[in-house]
């Protein structure tokens, strides 16, 4: 298994929906949000889980060893930013319980 720094990509969805939930709830930063999306998608990807959808798709083509997650949100065009927060609660629904948003 690949080493994210003893932080496991179960771990990192587990960061991704706290912070989905605080964006949900009229806090957080979008950027942020974004980001830990990111971090988690391409870990759980590089894990064997991808997950759907655009999020995936997002995560695969950011190059984590010229930029943060946080400067690839902040590069994408402002559709493919849209597409990647719309899509982020059903990619992180996807993985199920525990990781599912709560309503």
């Amino acid at each position: 298994m690949p080493d994210f720094g003893f932080v496991s990509p179960a771990s990192q969805r587990g960061r991704a929906v706290a912070a989905l939930r605080e964006l949900a709830a009229g806090s957080g930063s979008e950027l942020m949000v974004a980001a830990l999306v990111l971090a988690a998608a391409r870990a759980s990807a590089v894990a064997g889980e991808p997950g759907p959808g655009v999020v995936a798709e997002l995560a695969s083509r950011w190059d984590d060893r010229a930029v943060t997650a946080a400067e690839f949100a902040e590069q994408m065009p402002a559709a493919e930013f849209a597409a990647l927060l719309a899509g982020a609660p059903a990619w992180a629904e996807s993985f199920g319980p525990p990781w599912r948003a709560a309503a």
